[in-house]
């Protein structure tokens, strides 16, 4: 089962120790309690803003689209995968059969889907998290493109935030994020990034958080702006400095979720 079915159980786990009578005084303090509830796998970004550290996996999206099959099957439809994105690449078409089912891919970037799926996965998840009255209340959402911003931490000269520095890691000449090379310098069996690659890919930044750069562009609350660029998009668009602009759904473009702590 999805780790997101056990938000409420984890908050409450949390906060009833912090009220336990044992012999050891247990110091469980707000921000304790905010990363059971988020799973871990959550930036802090400020006092308000966690962010997750992976983009959205396959196999969280297919727990969602499972749920949805049985509970609101109006909703399935707008929330589907369009698996045909991937026939627009000739070298990857045959990815449109196994890549979002196929357990080998899991832990790879969900995409394919459209911005107003990517918002009722957020819906869904807020549902979840907020189902026990006068608990912690968290909103997750897409980041407006000024939130996903703050997701950087130390962007260099290029605009990459990769832990390398200017996206390039000379001790194994490889690129440090997962963009479409064309630069015959690059180690490209060592990078292994002719498409998507596993979301915990690559170094993370100093937040903690991962592929920021590359991999799958990234929406926003704003339906025209993705951020961060992906998989097929050059060194330069994967720049925080640009805004690109797709046609959605497009095998080149998922999703982070934040989370908002009320």
């Amino acid at each position: 089962m999805n780790r997101n079915f056990y938000i409420v159980f984890l908050v409450l786990f949390a906060v009833g120790l912090s009220g336990c009578n044992t012999h050891r005084k247990l110091h469980i303090t707000h921000d304790d309690i905010i990363k059971f509830a988020l799973g871990f796998d959550y930036a802090r970004i400020n006092d308000t803003m966690y962010a997750s550290d992976f983009e959205l996996s396959n196999r969280q999206y297919k727990v969602f689209l499972d749920y949805l099959k049985v509970e609101s099957p109006e909703k399935y439809a707008i929330c589907a995968i369009d698996t045909d994105q991937w026939k627009n690449y000739a070298y990857a078409a045959s990815l449109s059969k196994n890549y979002f089912r196929h357990p080998a891919f899991d832990r790879y970037p969900v995409c394919c889907i459209s911005w107003e799926g990517a918002n009722e996965y957020c819906k869904w998840l807020t549902q979840i998290a907020n189902k026990n009255p006068g608990k912690l209340k968290v909103t997750f959402r897409l980041p407006t493109p000024t939130e996903w911003m703050l997701l950087l931490a130390d962007p260099d000269k290029n605009g990459l935030d990769t832990g390398y520095p200017n996206g390039f890691d000379a001790s194994t000449n490889c690129y440090g994020f997962n963009f479409y090379v064309i630069d015959s310098i690059a180690n490209t069996a060592e990078d292994g990034g002719y498409f998507t690659v596993n979301v915990s890919a690559y170094k993370h930044n100093r937040y903690g958080i991962y592929n920021l750069n590359g991999n799958v562009a990234e929406m926003t609350s704003d339906k025209s702006i993705c951020k961060g660029g992906g998989w097929h998009d050059s060194f330069t668009d994967c720049s925080y400095k640009v805004s690109k602009y797709y046609t959605l759904p497009s095998a080149e473009v998922g999703f982070r979720v934040v989370a908002i702590v009320h």
